[in-house]
């Protein structure tokens, strides 16, 4: 195996023959011989006339794949979703459906909601997701966010709305939000109030 080219020796070649050096200078930079260097040239060279055989979507006719249709989104039949937390993308459904209908891909979708979301409220359902817990789960991080928030470092959780648990209609969040989010975790467990 002694007349074989280790692969870095190799990749250096290409390189340098991509930079256009002459070939006896890299044959004596890296100690081969010049027709050696030249029969990679020639390689290189026949790889680079042989069109390569297109992957999937690179063909540059093509038009944009739609999102993956989930069901529900086409008339296909929705599961009942009660037992868990309500989508945050539910009231955007009718949009997301028109982009679908387009044939416009997931990603452009998300890219053209996302200023619709910024502009909407980050509350969804009922109040108390204080520590913006993607699960929408209601648990002791939120009473310890919201302590944080009103006694200890005062800065505002991701979500203010989340913390108006007492409906308070001004959205001001003060001890009793803090009260009604007791209440709810520990005494009369009574859901906390709608997002506003």
């Amino acid at each position: 195996m002694a007349n074989q080219l280790k692969v870095a020796v190799v990749h250096a070649i290409i390189r340098l023959l991509e930079q256009h050096w002459p070939y006896r200078r890299i044959a004596r930079e890296l100690g081969v011989d010049r027709e050696t260097v030249a029969r990679y040239d020639r390689l290189r060279q026949s790889a680079d006339s042989k069109p390569a055989n297109p992957t999937p979507g690179s063909d540059p006719g093509s038009h944009p794949k739609p999102a993956n249709v989930t069901p529900g989104c086409l008339g296909y039949e929705v599961p009942d979703r009660s037992l868990g937390p309500p989508s945050r993308c539910q009231p955007f459904e009718a949009v997301i459906k028109e982009k679908l209908g387009q044939s416009l891909s997931g990603q452009r979708i998300w890219q053209d909601l996302t200023d619709t979301i910024a502009d909407t409220s980050c509350c969804v359902g009922i109040t108390g997701n204080v520590d913006a817990d993607p699960d929408e789960l209601i648990d002791i991080g939120d009473l310890t966010a919201m302590i944080d928030y009103l006694f200890i470092t005062f800065t505002e959780p991701k979500c203010m709305p989340e913390a108006n648990t007492d409906g308070d209609p001004d959205g001001e969040v003060d001890i009793a939000d803090l009260t009604a989010l007791i209440d709810y975790m520990f005494i009369t467990f009574e859901e906390p109030a709608e997002c506003q």
